[in-house]
């Protein structure tokens, strides 16, 4: 028999500060985390190798990743679009169809090679691991109108059934060569936002569990292991929003006045750098608070204010986390400060101005650090250390020489050693 399963306390949690308005500065701020973190771990669920870091700086700055390949790259501007895509459909009350699925695929595929974006499939495919064998390709027309006609007729379930439903069923159809997770991933959330909720991030760290239910689902056709899976997930985004309305309503929370709660403040900012996106300007401005949130997370650089972005004290430490960050300090175009950060993180050159970066690489390629006549270059070649002299090149510093009583400026080498320099 199919479990029944108890939406009530979901919904109170849901409904409890229904009527509580978030300002419009962490709405923007919520928002593009949600973009960010569903794009990053909805591809990451397919195997893509981005990191979170590298799927911020693609989609805010427009930075291309080395070492990525293309498909790659468009797997992620392609899914943040299909978020915005479906946004829209949310807000227009667009009826769900055959056609809105086949365009929020064409957009997840968008640019991608041999994917046939917003087609059908026309070929048998294989779900790797899976026992679950999807139809064949003449049977996905029709099981994906009897999908259709299925969510078309039941509108007495609960919206969290009704979307895990969907989502499984669709998965369970593979009606697309490729993308099919991260399109059933778009059409679960887009059922749970046009009933009021909020759309889930199913994280990388789910997999297992986000498969084990699907497969159960798929075999068995009893969604409710998979809906209970998803009700989980839905509760606790419900809980994150809710911990943001409850500082609305709480001016106490809002305003930090005292030590005691400066303090606390402090160790939360220490523990998640990235709350800093959410505190005031006033904290924001705060060089105490901002130094312990770029020390958990460098990216919280981000959201410190302008003074303290270009505070080379705060860039130092965020850019030891990480030299990606960077690319938020105007003090990437100081080639005094660049060039002292890259001694110690060589990686600091990649962020840097590109004006900076050619007049340090160009100095570099001729410089002398410990002015033993030879190049810094030379000696990276010859294994040596750059900033330590070595007059005649023999291996041994200027120093140990003269301890020893010897000249620094004559090579113990014989002529073969000799013939290396």
């Amino acid at each position: 028999m199919k479990e029944k399963i108890n939406f009530e306390i979901i919904d109170k949690k849901l409904n409890k500060y229904k009527d509580v308005k978030l300002n419009q500065t962490l709405l923007k701020q919520l928002r593009e985390d949600l973009v960010l973190k569903w794009t990053y771990n909805s591809n990451a669920i397919e195997g893509s190798t981005f990191s979170l870091a590298e799927t911020k700086v693609l989609l805010e700055d427009g930075i291309t990743v080395g070492g990525k390949s293309m498909k790659e790259h468009l797997e992620v501007i392609g899914h943040s679009e299909a978020i915005y895509y479906v946004e829209d459909l949310v807000k227009n009350n667009t009826k769900l169809s055959e056609r809105e699925i086949k365009n929020i695929h064409s957009l997840v595929t968008k640019g991608i090679e041999n994917i046939n974006s917003g087609q059908y499939r026309t070929v048998p495919v294989y779900i790797s691991g899976a026992e679950h064998i999807p139809p064949q390709p003449y049977m996905v027309r029709p099981e994906m109108e009897k999908l259709m006609s299925w969510y078309e007729k039941n509108n007495e379930l609960h919206p969290i059934e009704k979307a895990s439903i969907l989502h499984g069923e669709f998965v369970k159809t593979h009606p697309f060569v490729d993308g099919n997770g991260r399109t059933a991933r778009l059409l679960l959330n887009l059922e749970l936002m046009k009933n009021g909720y909020p759309p889930i991030i199913i994280t990388k760290e789910d997999r297992t569990k986000y498969y084990s239910t699907l497969e159960k689902g798929s075999l068995t056709g009893d969604w409710s292991e998979f809906t209970k899976f998803v009700k989980e997930k839905c509760e606790q985004r419900i809980e994150f929003i809710n911990s943001f309305k409850e500082q609305e309503i709480n001016p106490q929370n809002k305003n930090l006045q005292n030590k005691e709660e400066k303090q606390q403040l402090l160790l939360s900012v220490s523990k998640n750098g990235m709350l800093l996106k959410s505190l005031s300007d006033k904290f924001k401005d705060d060089k105490e608070v901002v130094l312990q949130a770029v020390k958990n997370n460098a990216f919280a650089l981000e959201f410190a204010s302008d003074r303290l972005k270009n505070d080379k004290e705060v860039v130092t430490t965020a850019v030891k986390k990480n030299p990606l960050v960077l690319v938020y300090s105007n003090l990437k175009m100081d080639k005094e400060f660049v060039k002292e950060l890259s001694k110690e993180h060589s990686k600091v050159l990649m962020y840097a101005d590109k004006e900076v970066k050619k007049e340090i690489e160009a100095e570099e390629k001729d410089i002398d650090s410990d002015l033993d006549g030879l190049t810094d270059k030379e000696e990276i070649l010859l294994g040596t250390n750059v900033y330590v002299r070595d007059t005649d090149g023999d291996g041994k510093t200027d120093k140990e020489e003269k301890i020893k009583g010897k000249d620094p400026k004559i090579s113990e080498k014989d002529d073969k050693e000799r013939s290396l320099f």
